[in-house]
């Protein structure tokens, strides 16, 4: 099932309940709080604002409404929660790590890269936090100092990556792939380090990445509008190894020639096995069942392309950005005006039926 075209799916969704309130540019990055008994969301742009959202669920009715917007110096390209959910980290084009106190709104750099920073995750139990950088480097924090406890340089810039404790994946330059073991840490200090070779293949620029929520496989995408589903597996000497499942094309648009798409977002949930999410730059997001290698369902949003998604924790709901992608460079700037909205999951959305 596939919305039509001429439909906005956006309109069944939850939306932002103040249009003043959406993202100024095109969002980079969004977050939900790890505590499901709250519906926070934050939301990074590339207006240098960080959003705060909180998403209400009354009935037919719902909405997300803005509850507080944290600026910076510039762009924000990346976001994640504390575990106690008290602070809101974030990370920069400015190179820059920022923590925001959520209650006080205070705010504080506790780190810095030597270039723009593409993602921060808290390390549960660890009280450690972690950035990944365009620097090509990862480094660590304790935030009780400005200099990190430890960094370690990963050969190549970090395009994509995803956290399921205690594991990293890193989707690198020149299709290389890194999958960091928290409980190993000195495979990082290894020369040369144990990159996996991208399965999407050697000239596909990787664009998105997402744990098997069980954290036995691994989902990746590239610019050319494929994605891969592969299981994890050790070899005798400890090195992580991905077992295809399957690869496939799932964001193209047939106007008689064929045109591929980039994949901002691949993604799982939490109590469907067999489910993954796609979204793509020619504005759709599909819903697959890998098992019977098929699609859910469909949904258009009227060539406005993804630029990001966030499956909640507890798979409630799966929030998603529009906008502008950058697809076409400065010439296309604001030609799609940022959205932000969250779709509600249904249970029949999660199987295909066969129908």
């Amino acid at each position: 099932m596939l919305a039509s075209k001429d439909q906005d799916a956006s309109q069944n969704d939850a939306n932002v309940i103040n249009p003043q309130d959406q993202p100024g540019d095109t969002v980079s990055s969004l977050s939900w709080i790890p505590n499901t008994q709250y519906r926070y969301l934050a939301a990074s742009s590339w207006d240098s604002k960080i959003r705060l959202y909180e998403l209400a669920v009354q009935g037919y009715q719902k909405g997300l409404g803005l509850k507080s917007t944290f600026n910076i110096d510039d762009p924000a390209l990346c976001t994640g929660w504390s575990e106690d959910c008290k602070t809101l980290f974030a990370g920069s084009i400015n190179t820059k790590i920022y923590a925001y106190d959520v209650t006080t709104g205070q705010s504080a750099v506790v780190g810095q890269h030597e270039h723009g920073v593409r993602d921060v995750y808290w390390l549960p139990g660890m009280n450690v936090l972690a950035s990944l950088s365009y620097d090509k480097t990862i480094k660590f924090w304790d935030l009780k100092s400005p200099q990190s406890a430890t960094s370690f340089n990963l050969g190549y810039k970090v395009y994509c990556s995803d956290f399921l404790f205690p594991v990293i994946a890193v989707g690198l330059s020149d299709e290389k792939m890194l999958i960091i073991n928290l409980n190993n840490m000195q495979a990082l200090q290894k020369t040369p380090l144990d990159y996996i070779d991208s399965p999407l293949g050697p000239t596909s620029q990787l664009t998105a990445i997402g744990f098997f929520t069980d954290g036995s496989g691994l989902g990746s995408a590239s610019h050319d509008g494929r994605a891969n589903l592969s299981q994890m597996s050790q070899d005798n000497n400890g090195r992580i190894k991905l077992n295809n499942i399957m690869t496939f094309k799932c964001h193209k648009v047939e106007q008689g020639t064929q045109t591929l798409y980039p994949v901002h977002g691949i993604g799982f949930h939490p109590k469907a096995k067999n489910f993954v999410y796609t979204a793509g730059g020619e504005g759709n997001i599909f819903f697959w069942d890998y098992q019977a290698k098929n699609k859910i369902v469909g949904f258009n949003y009227k060539n406005t392309p993804v630029t990001k998604t966030k499956m909640a924790p507890d798979g409630a709901c799966l929030a998603y950005a529009l906008g502008y992608d950058w697809a076409k460079g400065i010439e296309g700037y604001m030609s799609h005006k940022p959205k932000l909205c969250v779709h509600i999951m249904a249970d029949n959305e999660l199987m295909y039926s066969g129908k």
